[in-house]
């Protein structure tokens, strides 16, 4: 895939993720549900957002690499550039829609919600690389919760360039949750 190309879907990714479902929808209904639903004194970023807690959250994540930025074959380490999409439904950020003018999604900021903790294993770095991201968050009315942080994450790698410039990596990428099982 080529860089323009990376660059393009990166593009359509935060479109979507920052312009979905937001024609029409009035300032009104926005502040309403921020403070009927995220602002609630009942919601507890540090809680698991089950109803149930001996259930599990799932969590899907995908990665997106942006760019590499540099390979140090004498240190066997890499930089690069990307983001990780967090996807999960949390039970406590669901609000009827017709209440609120048709809306169905809201872009809270990152610390008002539950976030899953997630820490890098192979990172040459701070392992939790997400601790402070202002990455934009998306909900939808049926608690369906899009989360995008990234930046330059520095990682220790295998590399064997006996065959350069005609060598090829492979490099894994080890996260983990943090304290909780989700």
């Amino acid at each position: 895939m080529t860089m323009t190309a990376i660059c393009f879907s990166a593009l359509r990714f935060w479109l979507c993720l920052l312009g979905r479902n937001t024609l029409g929808q009035s300032y009104s209904d926005t502040v309403n549900i921020m403070v009927d639903i995220v602002e609630n004194k009942d919601y507890h970023t540090e809680v698991r957002p089950l109803k149930d807690q001996l259930q599990v959250i799932d969590v899907d994540v995908d990665f997106e690499l942006v760019s590499i930025v540099n390979i140090d074959d004498v240190a066997q380490s890499f930089n690069i550039n990307g983001f990780l999409l967090f996807t999960w439904q949390d039970e406590m950020l669901t609000w009827d829609p017709y209440r609120y003018g048709n809306q169905t999604i809201i872009h809270p900021k990152p610390e008002q919600i539950w976030r899953p903790r997630v820490v890098l294993l192979n990172t040459l770095g701070d392992r939790d690389l997400f601790k402070d991201d202002i990455a934009p968050v998306a909900v939808d009315y049926a608690g369906y919760v899009y989360w995008a942080p990234g930046g330059l994450i520095p990682a220790s790698c295998e590399l064997h360039m006996s065959d350069y410039p005609f060598d090829q990596q492979k490099c894994i990428i080890t996260a983990s949750t943090l304290f909780n099982v989700i």
